[in-house]
């Protein structure tokens, strides 16, 4: 691989990143409201827990957050 082939393909992976890091966003916030209208609707923290496939502390903490929108 040559330098400018090198240089290359760091920026084609560099937009990929980019690309892949704005979809995950949308899909982390779209889960964490799925997981606050469970809870809201009285499924149990392990429940829920056990159908994002996370453990049920991180499922508290996410219920619990009271700052900005994820």
């Amino acid at each position: 691989m040559t330098p400018d082939q090198a240089l290359a393909y760091v920026a084609a992976l560099g937009q990929t990143y980019e690309e892949r890091v704005k979809l995950l966003s949308g899909a982390r916030t779209g889960l964490y409201k799925a997981i606050r209208d469970a809870s809201a609707q009285g499924h149990s923290v392990r429940t829920i827990a056990k159908a994002a496939s996370l453990s049920h502390q991180r499922i508290q903490q996410i219920v619990s957050y009271k700052g900005r929108s994820e």
